[in-house]
C-alpha cells in the first residue's frame, strides 16, 4: 500500500515535470509522438524508480530499528511457558529499567549471547532465582525479546573497577560524581572514605525500584549518621561501562 501510494505521487510529479519540459511556446506546437517526448520520460522513469527504492529503504530501515527498552533490566517476576502447539518454551516477565515497568514475552527457544537455549525442559512456572537480578536481552524488529541473558551471577559486592554491576550503598551525588561503600565487608561510615564515580559522559540512568514498582529518578542515599553498614546489604546496583557509571538501580530505604 505504501509503495504505490509513494510510486503514485512521484509518477504525478514526473508526469508535470515531463510535461512542462517538453511543451514549447505556442504557436511552435510538436505533433504527438516527436522525438523529443522521449529523453525527458525515460529520464523520469529512472529518477522514479530510484526514488522509490530509496523510499523502501528508508521504511526497511525503520522497521529494523531496536524497540526503546534498553538492554538491561531488574527482573520483578518471572515465568517459564510452554505452547502447547509447538511444544516450544518461552518467556513471561515483568521488568524495570529507565524506560519504567513493563511486561513483556521472549520468542519460543530464546537463546542467550551463546546460542544456548535459556529455558530448561519439563518446566513451567514461576522462575524465583531471576526475580530481584538483573537480565540482559535484546528487542530487534519486534515487541518481544529476541535473545536473553540472565546476570544475577554478575553482580559484585567487592567494587574493583571493572565493567559490571556492583551492589553499593551510595551516600552522595554532586557535580556528576557519585560516592559509595562497596558491599564486600561491614563499613564504619564515619571513619572509612567513600568510593567514587562519574557519571557516563555519553548518558546514564538512574532507576528507583520500591517494592517492585518503578518509582522515577529517585536516588536513595545512606544518612552520614548510619554508623556500620553490614555487608551484602546495599541501597542501589550500579553498571559500570569503560570506567564510567551507565545505570543506577535505587532502591527505596
Amino acid at each position: 500500500m505504501k509503495k504505490t501510494i509513494i510510486m503514485g505521487a512521484v509518477l504525478a510529479l514526473c508526469i508535470s515535470f515531463a510535461s512542462a519540459a517538453v511543451t514549447p511556446a505556442l504557436p511552435q506546437l510538436m505533433p504527438f509522438g516527436a522525438t523529443r517526448f522521449v529523453a525527458p520520460v525515460l529520464s523520469c522513469s529512472v529518477q522514479t524508480l530510484s526514488l522509490v527504492q530509496k523510499a523502501e529503504k528508508e521504511q526497511i530501515k525503520k522497521e529494523e530499528e531496536y524497540i526503546p527498552r534498553g538492554n538491561v533490566a531488574y527482573v520483578v517476576r518471572a515465568n517459564q511457558r510452554l505452547n502447547m502447539e509447538t511444544g516450544k518454551y518461552y518467556g513471561e516477565l515483568t521488568l524495570i529499567n529507565e524506560t519504567g515497568l513493563f511486561d513483556v514475552v521472549t520468542v519460543e527457544d530464546v537463546e542467550n549471547y551463546n546460542f544456548m537455549p535459556v529455558f530448561t525442559t519439563e518446566r513451567i512456572g514461576r522462575i524465583s532465582e531471576w526475580e530481584g537480578k538483573f537480565i540482559q536481552f535484546d528487542m530487534k524488529k519486534t515487541d518481544k525479546i529476541q535473545k536473553l541473558e540472565p546476570r544475577w551471577s554478575t553482580v559484585k559486592n567487592a567494587f574493583d573497577g571493572e565493567d559490571g554491576f556492583y551492589r553499593v550503598n551510595v551516600v552522595s551525588e554532586r557535580n556528576g560524581i557519585l560516592s559509595f561503600y562497596d558491599t564486600a565487608n561491614d563499613v564504619d561510615v564515619s571513619s572509612e572514605p567513600a568510593k567514587s564515580l562519574t557519571y557516563r559522559e555519553k548518558g546514564y540512568a538512574v532507576i528507583a525500584i520500591d517494592g517492585g514498582e518503578y518509582a522515577g529518578e529517585a536516588l536513595s542515599k545512606v544518612s552520614s549518621k548510619a554508623g556500620i553498614l553490614p555487608a551484602g546489604e546495599g541501597n542501589a546496583v550500579i553498571q559500570v561501562y569503560e570506567g564510567e557509571i551507565a545505570r543506577i538501580f535505587s532502591f527505596a530505604e
